[in-house]
C-alpha cells in the first residue's frame, strides 16, 4: 500500500501532519508513506524514519504547473490524506491517489464542491491538531488512533565547538519565530537567561538561518556574560537541532517549529504562547497528551509546560500575524510583552524545574 501525506503549509504543520505516518506503518508494516508539501519544508523532516520520501513543490507553483509536473503520476497513490482543504492539497490528492480522505466539508460553504473530489470525508474535530489530524486515518485503519508528535533525528557531525559545549549541564533558548507578534523581548530574554546563568548551566541560543533571526540572536548574545553561552543560530540543521535539544536539562522556547520538536524529543519543554490557540497549536508532550486550556496562565502537559501572560488569557485579537489590541505596533502582541521573565522565573524556581 501506497500512502500519501497532503500538507502544504509550513514548518510545524509539516511536522505534526507527518505524525500521520506512524499509525499506518504500525498496522501495515510493508506500506509505504510519502508526504508532500512545499520547497523548504523537506528540513524539518530530515531523519524521520516514518516517511518513507518527501515529495517537494514550490509554494508559487500554479494549477497547471502542477498538473503538468505531476500528469504521468496519476493514481500512483492508494490513498492520500489531505490535510488543508486548500485547492491545491485537494486536487493534489484527487490527481495523485486513487481514493483520498479530507474534513468534510459543509454544504453550505462555499468550497464545498471538493467533496466531490474526495471519495471519503470525515467529521470536523475540535482539539489539538495531532487530533484533529487524526480523524484522516479512519477510513484506512477502521478507527482513529490517538497521534504522538514524531521528532527528526541526525547522525550528521556536529561541530566540535558544540559538541565540546554540549558535554556539561546546559538549557537550550529558542528566541524567535518568523512571526513578530509570537516573539518576547529582548530584555525579558536577558534577565531569565541571566538568572539560569547564575545556576551554573551552560546556554544554546538555537536560531534559524535567516539573517535577521541570526542578528536578532546575536544581539541577546552581546548582552549576555560571555561565560558559558554559546550561540549557534543557524549552524544547526532541524535534526541536529534536535539532537542537541534531546541532550539539554531543559528547553525553553516561543511558539515555533523549533518548541514542537523540543516537546516531541521527550525534554521538558516550556514553550512561552501568545495570540495563538493553545487548544490546537499548544506543542504536545511525547505521550498522553492532554487538552490545553485556553483560560490558564501556566499549565503542565506531560513534559511540556504553556506559559502564558495572565493579563490576556480572554484575548481574542490575534488576527493573523497581527494584534490589534497594539495599534502603533501590531506585529507586537500584547500578550507577549506583558508576559514577565520575572514572574516565569520565580515559578521555575517554585516548581525547582532548574
Amino acid at each position: 500500500m501506497k500512502v500519501l501525506i497532503v500538507t502544504m503549509r509550513y514548518f510545524g504543520d509539516c511536522l505534526l501532519s507527518a505524525a500521520l505516518a506512524r499509525p499506518i506503518k504500525e498496522r501495515f508494516p510493508d506500506a509505504r508513506v510519502e508526504l508532500l508539501t512545499y520547497r523548504g519544508n523537506e528540513k524539518i523532516l530530515q531523519g524521520c524514519e516514518e516517511i518513507d520520501r518527501v515529495i517537494t513543490v514550490d509554494n508559487h507553483l500554479n494549477t497547471r504547473e502542477f498538473l503538468k509536473r505531476f500528469f504521468s503520476d496519476r493514481h500512483e497513490y492508494d490513498w492520500a490524506l489531505i490535510t488543508q482543504e486548500s485547492t491545491r492539497a485537494v486536487l493534489a490528492g484527487f490527481w495523485l491517489a486513487k481514493r483520498q480522505v479530507k474534513e468534510k466539508t459543509l454544504r453550505s460553504h462555499r468550497s464545498w464542491w471538493k467533496n466531490l473530489l474526495t471519495s471519503d470525508q470525515v467529521a470536523h474535530r475540535t482539539g489539538h491538531f495531532l487530533d484533529i489530524q487524526a480523524s484522516l486515518l479512519e477510513p484506512i485503519l477502521g478507527e482513529i488512533p490517538l497521534l504522538d508528535p514524531i521528532a527528526s533525528t541526525s547522525d550528521e557531525t556536529i561541530d566540535e565547538d558544540i559538541e565540546h559545549f554540549c558535554r556539561q549541564p546546559f538549557v537550550v533558548c529558542h528566541l524567535f519565530s518568523r512571526y513578530g507578534n509570537k516573539n518576547w523581548s529582548d530584555h525579558e530574554w536577558v534577565y531569565l537567561i541571566s538568572k539560569i546563568q547564575q545556576k551554573g548551566y551552560g546556554i544554546v541560543l538555537t536560531g534559524g538561518p535567516s539573517g535577521t533571526e541570526q542578528k536578532r540572536v546575536q544581539s541577546v548574545a552581546d548582552q549576555l556574560s560571555d561565560q558559558n553561552v554559546i550561540n549557534v543560530a543557524g549552524r544547526l540543521s532541524f535534526a541536529q537541532t534536535a539532537r542537541v535539544i534531546s541532550q539539554s536539562v531543559l528547553y525553553i522556547g516561543v511558539d515555533t517549529a523549533t518548541s514542537h520538536i523540543a516537546a516531541a524529543t521527550g525534554v521538558q519543554t516550556v514553550c512561552l504562547f501568545g495570540p495563538t490557540d493553545v487548544r490546537v497549536w499548544g506543542p504536545s508532550p511525547v505521550k498522553n497528551r492532554e487538552l490545553y486550556d485556553n483560560e490558564r496562565a501556566i499549565q503542565n502537559n506531560g513534559n511540556v509546560i504553556v506559559v502564558r501572560s495572565p493579563k490576556y488569557l480572554a484575548c481574542r485579537h490575534g488576527s493573523g500575524h497581527g494584534c490589534r489590541l497594539n495599534h502603533q505596533e501590531p506585529e507586537k502582541s500584547l500578550c507577549m510583552s506583558t508576559l514577565s521573565a520575572r514572574w516565569l522565573w520565580s515559578y521555575i524556581e517554585y516548581r525547582e524545574i532548574l
